[in-house]
């Protein structure tokens, strides 16, 4: 992939882009709450893995095809349902891992939705560096207001940088990898997020 597609996407597409893959996440988040309110014992891991890596492999099946989406939102959805008590057993119960997920599905869905509202309005390409610095200061600056403002722990603060930033700019750049192309649909940009390898033909060349 040459240097000009990594560093910038069009603007439209980008950032629709960016509010489908913000409500996959928010559904996602919801999984996690009905967890936490249906108080779920833990799943079998290697349950989770099979039925994980199912989805992906679906998805990258159905990559270029509008398709696609529905097994996004079982993806995001089924994480954020199975994996809550299954980190909160790997913390030995001393969190709620439904917490955490709600935290960093949540607050990056929230990132992404304002930063595709700041292409809006400034009309720019999808940057990979500004669009980088925008979410680097959005979740710097919510934590600042945070510690001053609300007087929230530093700890709690940090948890919440250390979850959503890394998957806000993870997402960020590979919806710009997925929307090079000015026309392609949005259904078809946000699966294709998703899906950045082709995982079929990987597993064909073995």
């Amino acid at each position: 992939m040459n240097e000009k597609t990594i560093e910038s996407a069009p603007n439209t597409t980008f950032r629709n882009t960016l509010a489908l893959v913000s409500m996959t996440l928010l559904i996602g988040m919801a999984g996690a709450a009905i967890s936490s309110m249906l108080h779920l014992s833990r799943m079998n891991s290697a349950l989770i893995a099979v039925i994980v890596v199912g989805l992906l492999f679906a998805i990258s099946h159905f990559k270029g095809n509008a398709l696609g989406i529905l097994f996004v939102v079982a993806l995001t959805f089924f994480i954020g349902f199975s994996f809550g008590p299954m980190i909160t057993h790997l913390l030995y119960y001393r969190s709620h891992g439904e917490g955490f997920l709600i935290v960093s599905f949540g607050g990056t869905a929230i990132s992404l939705l304002l930063l595709a509202g700041y292409m809006f309005i400034k009309k720019k390409s999808g940057d990979l560096r500004s669009c980088s610095v925008f979410l680097a200061s959005l979740v710097g600056g919510s934590a600042l207001i945070g510690t001053t403002v609300f007087n929230a722990r530093t700890s709690d603060l940090m948890t919440g940088i250390a979850l959503i930033l890394p998957l806000a700019l993870l997402m960020m750049y590979l919806a710009i990898r997925a929307t090079q192309d000015e026309e392609k649909d949005l259904l078809i940009a946000t699966v294709d997020t998703y899906a950045p390898f082709d995982l079929m033909s990987i597993v064909k060349s073995k």
